[in-house]
């Protein structure tokens, strides 16, 4: 990735983020706090299941780890807990990636990059795991290193480093915006399955 990385202003109570950005597009975080106000337009959802696969227009609901949709007022949303996420945008286009070591390893964050339509205009990686807080075993972590190259500290897994990479790879060279917090030490802002043993989940997406 070429471009700069841009941290965002910190999140609200309960990790509640919607930071406006450059080409009109807003982005959105609900962590802890409540989900009644998931306002900007109309999220699809899908059966996230850890691969690499695209959808093209869906309509919600079907088995894959990324989408791409027109900007006619649907918004691609994920639902995350330490997965890492990416997400695209461009005069035309909305794009998500659900990025954990598995979709990473699958490559789709590639996917969706090599996929999108038009030269995207900046980009936004979602709240997740930190190294810090991502002890791995060697498997996992040769796979993700395989699939995305990046710098990860030894025994420990950098899923931003694998997703900048894995982007850059790809061909994007555009600015990236994060949040830079981690959802394992944050427990006040964000759930987190390795820190919690939940299924509950934080909802990013953006509009626009």
């Amino acid at each position: 990735m070429t471009g700069r990385i841009s941290i965002l202003p910190p999140p609200g109570p309960g990790g509640r983020l919607d930071a406006s950005v450059p080409g009109g597009v807003v982005l959105h975080v609900r962590g802890r706090c409540a989900f009644r106000d998931l306002g900007g337009g109309r999220l699809v959802m899908l059966r996230q299941v850890h691969g690499g696969r695209i959808a093209f227009e869906p309509g919600g609901g079907e088995e894959a780890d990324g989408m791409i949709i027109r900007r006619n007022g649907r918004c691609p949303a994920l639902k995350l807990a330490d997965c890492a996420s990416l997400f695209l945008w461009s005069r035309n286009w909305l794009g998500a990636a659900h990025a954990g070591w598995r979709g990473l390893a699958a490559s789709v964050v590639a996917n969706l990059v090599a996929s999108f339509p038009e030269e995207p205009e900046a980009a936004f990686i979602g709240p997740c795991i930190l190294p810090c807080c991502y002890e791995t075993g060697g498997d996992v972590r040769t796979l993700v290193i395989e699939a995305c190259g990046g710098n990860h500290p030894p025994g420990r897994l950098d899923l931003v480093e694998a997703v900048r990479s894995q982007a850059e790879k790809a061909g994007l060279a555009c600015e990236v915006y994060w949040t830079g917090l981690c959802t394992g030490c944050r427990e006040d802002l964000y759930h987190s399955y390795r820190r919690d043993g939940t299924t509950a989940r934080n909802i990013v997406w953006i509009s626009g």
